[in-house]
């Protein structure tokens, strides 16, 4: 009986052990793909590391040889820098990332950067001169390729290849090069003198879309005492843009060809403003600051916060502005104070000075109430504007980014202190506005208001209700 009974015996025990070990091996296959999560995980959320700074140049840890693939620095086949400064700290399966900036004859440019893996090809537009980022890059090997949008000539160094380690992060500035000639000329006044000292720019023309902009092509010169500068540009065909500014007074040549001598950019005199602000009611004076004062040459499109001191320069506290010799208008805007916008136009003489003071008007503080309450905060924003000019702010892309315009008819500041800001309650407060008729605007255009347009006045009841509804 009992030697009967030993194969049941051996065989339920066999059964029991191959029982347990399909359970301990699905134990550890399932610590496994989580670790393998967590790590992935970690991968992603890691901060990023900061670009190398402009100067001194940070350590090239990949340079691209004649046949355009990466040679690594000395010591580890694929080294590169990695996360926590650890050589051996790659994780198994994670992304990896390659950053640096691009230059063009050393000149910081931003850049478009087409780049392969694993049979699949991306592309993506980097408008900042701060430098790229690829992130989510797996491992292995990666082919980069670097363009400039527009730019009218042959790159050279424009790619490379590197074979990156999971987890890895390889840092690469791109050196491109393109063949140079020099262009050279003087700064002068409009009576034929010397400007010394004058910051002079070369650009070439950058299209996006609709939009045209100048971008910079070669580093920044100084002309001489005797007016004189020189510098090395892109040896191309297509017309450039040579700027030269001095004391917020600037003149440009464009079209002008590589190799072009003989240059002569003429910049108008400056002359003087001595400005103050005072309360109209009470007389006594009004604190002007950046964010309140902004200039235009007559004829220019819009307006321009002034970037200068505004320090006074005697206890009568007058303001010294320092502009181009011409018809110059002003605009001061302090609505957070509660005063209203005024502008003034003032010749401003060569040389010379002139002084205006400007009475500030205290505005109405009038409050709306949006019914029902405004859920849409973090999407859409609500505008108050003089009915002639909402058609003039608008959503617009530049380098790919949105950004709200005003068509120069406002400065950032001006224009986002007519944004409705509305509290948990539904009320929005504004300060500043002039009596007369407002329109409301919504950016993105998906909202209608009842009403569309309200008429502000001294004896105005508050709160305005205004309803509003999605049209689409």
């Amino acid at each position: 009986m009992l030697l009967a009974a030993l194969p049941l015996v051996v065989l339920v025990t066999l059964f029991v052990v191959n029982h347990v070990r399909e359970q301990q091996m699905r134990v550890a296959e399932a610590e496994s793909v989580a670790q393998a999560a967590q790590h992935m995980q970690a991968a992603r959320e890691r901060e990023p590391l900061p670009l190398p700074e402009a100067t001194p140049r940070a350590p090239e840890l990949a340079e691209p040889n004649p046949e355009g693939v990466s040679t690594i620095a000395p010591g580890d086949a694929n080294s590169g820098t990695r996360r926590g400064g650890a050589s051996q700290g790659t994780l198994p399966d994670a992304p990896s990332t390659l950053k640096g900036r691009v230059r063009l004859n050393g000149v910081l440019m931003p850049a478009t950067l087409v780049w392969s893996a694993a049979g699949l090809e991306f592309s993506r537009e980097f408008p900042s001169q701060e430098g790229y980022e690829l992130v989510d890059l797996p491992a292995g090997s990666v082919d980069v390729r670097v363009s400039l949008r527009d730019f009218p000539g042959p790159l050279e160094n424009d790619s490379f290849r590197a074979t990156l380690l999971p987890g890895q992060a390889l840092v690469h500035d791109f050196e491109l090069g393109c063949p140079t000639l020099e262009i050279s000329g003087r700064v002068l006044f409009s009576d034929g003198s010397a400007v010394s000292g004058a910051d002079v720019d070369v650009s070439y023309l950058v299209s996006r879309g609709d939009r045209k902009s100048w971008q910079g092509v070669a580093a920044p010169a100084k002309s001489s005492l005797e007016g004189a500068f020189g510098m090395k540009v892109p040896a191309t065909e297509h017309g450039l843009r040579v700027r030269a500014r001095k004391d917020r007074t600037s003149g440009q040549i464009t079209g002008v060809l590589a190799g072009a001598k003989d240059l002569v950019i003429e910049l108008p005199r400056s002359g003087t403003i001595l400005l103050r602000a005072i309360d109209a009611k009470t007389r006594e004076r009004v604190r002007v600051n950046q964010q309140s004062l902004a200039l235009r040459r007559v004829g220019d499109l819009g307006f321009r916060p002034w970037e200068g001191v505004l320090d006074p320069v005697d206890q009568e506290g007058w303001l010294r502005l320092e502009v181009p010799a011409g018809l110059t208008e002003i605009r001061l805007s302090d609505a957070r104070s509660g005063y209203g916008a005024i502008t003034a136009v003032l010749d401003v003489p060569s040389g010379a000075e002139v002084r205006s003071e400007l009475e500030l008007v205290r505005g109405l503080e009038v409050s709306l109430r949006l019914d029902p309450v405004f859920t849409l905060r973090s999407t859409h924003v609500i505008f108050v504007l003089e009915p002639h000019l909402a058609d003039a702010v608008r959503t617009v892309q530049t380098n790919g980014i949105s950004h709200v315009s005003s068509g120069g008819h406002f400065t950032d500041e001006g224009l986002e202190e007519r944004i409705l800001h509305v509290d948990e309650s539904g009320v929005a407060r504004l300060k500043g506005l002039a009596p007369g008729r407002y329109r409301l605007k919504a950016l993105p255009e998906d909202l209608k208001f009842d009403p569309q347009e309200i008429e502000l006045t001294t004896d105005v009841k508050e709160p305005i209700v205004i309803r509003w509804l999605k049209s689409r």
